[in-house]
């Protein structure tokens, strides 16, 4: 099964399941109200509405956005970790062979590859707000190797991201476009059981693609 295929199945797989119930646009107070434009390779990005938003960080001047909306959109792979009595809620990114694991409002993330794991400092955290994950734009792009350009000139702050993000297996079809048939996205972000879960199915899907 191709990667985008794959996320099609699981985005029907996903709406089945329980999530939050989230107002559609809400941001956190700390949101700037100038607007940020976001390119990918040339392409004028809009994110979905259900998705949330990119944002400008008032206190940080950081661009965030939700995670899993970035993280699909670059072809990788985003699985949620709730809050237990131990530890806050988080996320893991996967590609490449590598794992990005980031916790909300830690000022550090923890990236995995080759039985190699680093701790990188943040200049942002990432934000929990209305349901949504939220992550510094630079930062996750940067991660994966990707590269980023700010424009502050004009009435929005403009961000572009150039690069190619390489997941299908060598010989592999690029994957067929998503068709309307595809069920909504859901509100929010649905959570793994626990964190073993969601590293144990990011690598498995990072097997299939890498």
């Amino acid at each position: 099964m191709k990667l985008k295929q794959w996320m099609a199945v699981t985005t029907c797989a996903l709406s089945l399941m329980p999530s939050f119930v989230s107002a559609v646009g809400q941001l956190p107070e700390t949101a700037s109200k100038r607007a940020v434009e976001i390119t990918i390779n040339g392409a004028l990005k809009t994110i979905p509405e259900v998705m949330g938003d990119g944002y400008i960080d008032a206190e940080t001047n950081r661009v965030m956005v939700p995670v899993r909306y970035i993280s699909e959109e670059l072809g990788c792979i985003v699985n949620f970790m709730p809050a237990t009595d131990s530890q806050k809620a988080g996320f893991l990114v996967g590609f490449k062979g590598t794992i990005i694991r980031m916790t909300i409002g830690e000022d550090h993330a923890t990236i995995s590859k080759d039985n190699h794991e680093e701790v990188v400092p943040l200049d942002a955290p990432a934000v929990l707000y209305d349901s949504r994950s939220y992550v510094p734009l630079r930062f996750i792009s940067e991660a994966m190797g990707l590269d980023v350009a700010w424009n502050g000139d004009g009435d929005a702050g403009k961000v572009s991201i150039t690069g190619q993000m390489e997941l299908k297996k060598e010989g592999q079809q690029e994957a067929q476009p998503q068709t309307t048939s595809v069920a909504p996205i859901p509100a929010g972000d649905v959570y793994t059981s626990n964190e073993q879960a969601a590293r144990d199915e990011v690598n498995r899907l990072i097997d299939l693609y890498k």
